[in-house]
C-alpha cells in the first residue's frame, strides 16, 4: 500500500512538469514587414494525424489573428519539430 502511494505521488509530481518551447530568430528582424506565411511540407510535429491537424489549425488561427495570411508564395515558412 505504501509503495502504491509513493508511485501515485511520483506520477502526480511528474505529470505537473512544464512544457518547454524553444524558438530561434534574428533579434533585429522586423516582423511587421511579413504579411504571409506557410508551413513546410515535411514537418515532423510528433503528433498523430488528428492532433497534428488541431495543432496546425491553432497556429493558423493565431497567425491569422495578427494579420498574416497563408500563401503559396509566403514571406516566411514555419517549421515545427518534435
Amino acid at each position: 500500500m505504501k509503495m502504491l502511494r509513493n508511485v501515485l505521488l511520483f506520477l502526480c509530481i511528474v505529470s505537473c512538469a512544464p512544457i518547454y518551447v524553444t524558438y530561434d530568430y534574428e533579434k533585429s528582424t522586423q516582423f511587421s514587414d511579413y504579411k504571409s506565411y506557410n508551413f513546410y511540407d515535411d514537418m515532423e510535429t510528433g503528433f498523430t494525424g488528428l492532433d497534428e491537424k488541431r495543432f496546425i489549425a491553432a497556429l493558423e488561427a493565431k497567425l491569422n489573428s495578427i494579420g498574416l495570411e497563408k500563401s503559396e508564395t509566403p514571406a516566411f515558412f514555419n517549421r515545427c519539430k518534435k
